[in-house]
């Protein structure tokens, strides 16, 4: 399977995009106390200190891992088209639309050249099929360990960052309606999403 991009540079975009930072530009990050001491000098550096290059080398490692041990040996996705889906899926939090498909659809009421233009639509189902991020051969009994990468990746960040004098902390809601693996949770009880901890600093960005 031969993946190709037309646009690989769709998350630079859309981070760069008001939709999703508003006003959020190098000299106001410098203002933030979160980034006072880290090497910040626009939205996408930002970005960067949480989803690190190191971290998209793994993702893309385990998934071509993973599609391999599937039959789909000719699959390779590549560092740039890991940073594609991301920015597709950034820009589905903000626009989104009742079907995934949508965002391939040039009909007049869906039209989305941003995504259309950027990555193929069977290339990102594709994607998000052999999406992993752990070596299936080490499993563990830990029902986080397929996402633990994740975790341990912005742990590290979150070690080195300072909050800064102005901060608040709360939760915000995920939507998610599939399988979940809440124990105490009983089956008869509505599951509508994920509650994640969260903390604001001054200018009301999140920070993690």
């Amino acid at each position: 399977m031969d993946v190709q991009l037309r646009r690989p540079k769709l998350l630079l975009e859309l981070v760069e995009q008001k939709a999703i930072m508003a006003s959020f530009r190098g000299e106001e990050i410098q203002r933030l106390g979160c980034f006072a001491k880290l090497a910040v000098k626009s939205p996408i550096d930002a970005f960067n200190l949480f989803l690190t290059r190191d971290l998209v080398k793994l993702i893309v490692e385990q998934t071509n891992v993973y599609a391999a041990s599937n039959g789909e040996r000719s699959f390779q996705v590549s560092e740039e088209e890991i940073f594609t889906l991301l920015g597709v899926l950034l820009l589905s939090g903000y626009r989104p639309y009742p079907s995934r498909r949508f965002y391939w659809n040039l009909a007049d009421d869906k039209e989305n050249y941003l995504v259309a233009n950027a990555i193929r639509r069977t290339i990102f189902e594709s994607i998000l099929q052999f999406l992993h991020l752990a070596d299936n051969s080490k499993l563990v009994p830990d029902s986080m360990f397929k996402v633990q990468p994740l975790f341990d990746s912005l742990n590290e960040f979150f070690k080195i960052m300072s909050l800064g004098k102005s901060c608040t902390v709360d939760e915000s809601m995920i939507p998610y309606y599939g399988h979940h693996v809440v124990r105490t949770k009983k089956w008869w009880w509505p599951f509508f999403g994920w509650a994640v901890d969260v903390s604001c600093v001054q200018g009301g960005f999140y920070i993690g």
